[in-house]
């Protein structure tokens, strides 16, 4: 993926959508492009939460192991994020990610999230608005 078309995808992303023009070219600089084949593990619950994903094309199943066998939670696909708690948190995978097709996604590690976070606080403050709005719609 281009430079350029990483920020105009980014823009489309509802947890970077109402980032300035400067704040989304600091984020694709993050950003990396990754490959899962159909049926390959992204994350597994308890793993470490060292990456939040951006799916750019495929599915991505989220699944929760519940007496012993895993519950599919959610079924994601492109323009959506996943495993952004578990870098803003530090916790641990609270789901498991499996890609279900051919999926391509823009990851972003959470040190370089951090670092970004500290040199431009302004994304801090946008992203919190918008996972703040999601609580408001599940309440």
């Amino acid at each position: 993926m281009f430079y350029v078309e990483k920020i105009m995808f980014l823009k489309k992303v509802s947890l970077f959508s109402r980032l300035q023009s400067d704040e989304l070219i600091a984020v694709a600089k993050i950003a990396g492009e990754e490959s899962f084949s159909k049926d390959a593990l992204i994350f597994r619950e308890g793993g470490p939460g060292d990456k939040m994903f951006l799916i750019v094309s495929g599915e991505v199943r989220l699944l929760k192991a519940e007496n012993g066998e895993d519950r599919e939670i959610a079924s994601l696909s492109a323009g959506e994020c996943f495993g952004e708690m578990a870098i803003l948190t530090e916790d641990g995978r609270s789901l498991t990610a499996v890609a279900a097709e051919q999926t391509v996604v823009l990851s972003i590690h959470s040190d370089h999230f951090r670092h970004l976070i500290e040199e431009v606080p302004s994304i801090s403050f946008q992203i919190f608005k918008v996972l703040c709005h999601r609580l408001k719609t599940l309440l």
